[in-house]
């Protein structure tokens, strides 16, 4: 599903792709929480990098991506999509980029 020259008809649900979210999540932080400070300024075997600097370099990677999402949202349904937090709060309100808004409306 992940590559572009390898097209893919599955559609995952939004339930899928929440659980799929909740498992990356669990799996970062545990990851993150098992390193201690000196790990962090260790580099990786035969990477040039630390892993404070890998780990940062993840957060600008998703954050580019997010950008590139969100504007090519924007262009084709003429609104931003409505971003969600802690999965108990999701409230599905009918509206397609604001299905899940958090807190109760």
């Amino acid at each position: 599903m992940d590559n572009p020259d390898n097209p893919c008809k599955t559609v995952l649900s939004d339930e899928q792709l929440l659980e799929y979210l909740d498992r990356v999540w669990k799996k970062t932080l545990d990851y993150l929480d098992g390193l201690s400070d000196e790990e962090l300024y260790e580099k990786p075997a035969n990477c040039p990098y630390s892993r404070m600097e890998l780990v940062l370099r993840q957060y600008r990677h998703l954050s580019f991506h997010t950008g590139m999402l969100n504007g090519q949202t924007a262009v084709r349904v003429g609104e931003f999509p409505m971003w969600i937090s802690e999965a108990e709060q999701y409230v599905d309100d009918g509206k397609f980029f604001g299905r899940y808004r958090y807190k109760k409306l």
